[in-house]
């Protein structure tokens, strides 16, 4: 083939491709700079229902997405819109993940506000719950608290309950669900759904959106949470040889020999002399309060290990590592050997109480009674073993 039919068959084949970019809605420049892959894959998003646009978790969370309509418009900008009961809104971008973004949160919002506002005949679960969770209950608990009621949430609740109203959830169903729950030998996990549960709904009746809480004639057996006991002086011994040289060395020592909780190991500091300080985190209602430790004669050897290592987390790791190490223990054991060790060596219990963070168990303590440092100190010297 000579120059000239090769000039001829390529000016053909620029000519194809220009109608068919003119009828696609894409530019030639635009074509060379994306690739024939990313036109192709603009022209699949063109194709898509909203159903695959979003994720069934996402639609459970916001059910006003499925209200939404999708295209990829000639101009090559994303467009999504929503048009039901005289609303009438439209979300664009070039980009299609900020234009998806600003339509899901959009959505979000709706739910809500209905969820509150609206029709209080046709109020989603899913929605209301995320409203009160996020606005009711979590400015009540800490962070980790609060992730920990939200995952358990999602991962248990949604799935149940997350595309019914709230006027269409009834006991037998609760019922059955925490059964089931309770059936996979999961009582701590069933007992954290009825609570949940129990308050999500107890809102929605207080906001009038159903006359009566189903939760009230729903029933399971009390979980007993086992917290552990004091490792005996042998267990004691093996473990601090076993940590040695382990990068959790330090957090494990701190919380054996202050006996704080595993959540307060990141507040720890030693801003007052002869004692360490950490956050209490059993308050409730947003209350911040402290709890000043004496150092005793077992934790003084890793003090300044401790200052160079601080922060100190609790990561999941630790209660991995700690069961590994004692078998048939948990982590909470190490506050429970704290405090026996205080008791044995003669620290008053209403002391050993104080040091833990422990309320006052009468009005006498609570009120009227004020150790000073120089008392704590002396009692804490006992603790030596």
């Amino acid at each position: 083939m000579g120059y000239k039919e090769k000039i001829q068959s390529a000016v053909s084949a620029l000519a194809e491709i220009g109608e068919l970019l003119t009828e696609l809605g894409f530019r030639l420049d635009e074509f060379m700079r994306c690739g024939a892959e990313n036109v192709v894959l603009q022209l699949n998003r063109q194709k898509k229902g909203i159903e695959e646009i979003f994720t069934k978790k996402e639609f459970l969370s916001m059910p006003k997405l499925k209200d939404l309509t999708y295209r990829y418009r000639p101009d090559r900008v994303h467009e999504f819109r929503y048009r039901r009961n005289g609303i009438y809104k439209c979300f664009c971008s070039t980009d299609y993940k900020i234009a998806k973004a600003k339509a899901m949160d959009f959505c979000r919002e709706l739910n809500q506000n209905e969820a509150v506002f609206g029709n209080k005949k046709y109020v989603a679960f899913s929605s209301f719950a995320e409203y009160y969770l996020q606005n009711v209950k979590k400015i009540n608990l800490t962070k980790k608290s609060f992730e920990n009621l939200y995952n358990r949430y999602t991962v248990h609740v949604v799935p149940e309950f997350g595309n019914k109203l709230i006027s269409e959830i009834k006991a037998p169903a609760l019922q059955a669900f925490l059964n089931g729950i309770m059936a996979k030998g999961m009582a701590r996990t069933a007992e954290g759904c009825y609570y949940i549960l129990k308050n999500i709904l107890q809102y929605a009746c207080d906001n009038d959106i159903i006359s009566k809480n189903p939760m009230n004639v729903v029933k399971i057996p009390l979980h007993r949470r086992e917290t552990g006991t004091a490792l005996s002086l042998e267990q004691e011994r093996k473990f601090l040889i076993d940590i040695a040289g382990n990068k959790y060395e330090l957090n494990f020592i701190a919380l054996l020999y202050t006996g704080c909780r595993p959540c307060e190991l990141s507040s720890m500091s030693f801003e007052k002399n002869g004692f360490v300080t950490f956050r209490n985190r059993k308050q409730h209602n947003g209350v911040v309060a402290f709890k000043d430790i004496p150092i005793t004669p077992m934790l003084e050897p890793y003090v300044e290990r401790i200052r160079a290592a601080m922060p100190l987390n609790e990561t999941t790791e630790l209660a991995k590592i700690f069961s590994k190490l004692v078998p048939g223990q948990r982590m909470y054991s190490l506050r429970h050997t704290f405090a026996t060790r205080c008791q044995t060596c003669g620290v008053p219990q209403y002391v050993v109480g104080r040091w833990l963070g422990h309320k006052a168990t009468v009005i006498t303590d609570a009120v009227y009674t004020h150790f000073d440092p120089e008392f704590m100190l002396k009692e804490a010297k006992k603790v030596r073993y």
